[in-house]
């Protein structure tokens, strides 16, 4: 499947693209999903969250070209495939079969975070968060966590 989306900005935000602060996003998503569950998926965009280890994700720059990303997403696939060869790609015929994968791959990423106590790794939080914003990025690493911990001693209550 292939997704592309543009973000917009309003108010402050709109100011800061205008003045050069910071760039409007252009994002080109493309997605194969296998015959086994696995994904490979290539953008131009990275989330800066792990992907499960049956999404194999790549990340190209942001000013990547569309034919580049193609040209990568199917040399991946291709590699995807001889080292899997009892493998099949997954056809995507109609919108709907298109949402059935997304569903498909979004549950195999929650079970993923599921299986690390649904937190944002510190990894993660540092990434996003950029070399400005660590330290509130650990301030909110630890306030998840400190919920999270909340949230399973009123469990255990009630149990």
């Amino acid at each position: 499947t292939a997704a592309v989306f543009h973000i917009g900005y309003s108010g402050w935000y709109k100011l800061a693209r205008f003045m050069g602060v910071i760039q409007s996003y252009k994002v080109v998503d493309l997605e194969t999903e296998f015959s086994n569950g696995c994904f490979v998926c290539t953008s131009n965009a990275d989330s800066g969250f792990t992907h499960a280890p049956q999404i194999m994700g790549h990340h190209l720059p942001a000013n990547s070209s569309v034919p580049a990303l193609l040209r990568a997403h199917r040399n991946r696939i291709r590699q995807y495939l001889r080292k899997n060869p009892d493998v099949q790609a997954i056809s995507i015929h109609s919108l709907q079969d298109a949402i059935e994968s997304q569903n498909r791959q979004n549950a195999v990423q929650c079970a993923y975070r599921k299986s690390i106590d649904g937190t944002v790794l510190q990894e993660e939080m540092d990434k996003i968060a950029g070399p400005e914003m660590q330290e509130q990025g650990q301030e909110v690493v630890y306030e998840m966590q400190r919920l999270e911990d909340e949230a399973e001693g009123n469990r255990e209550e009630h149990q």
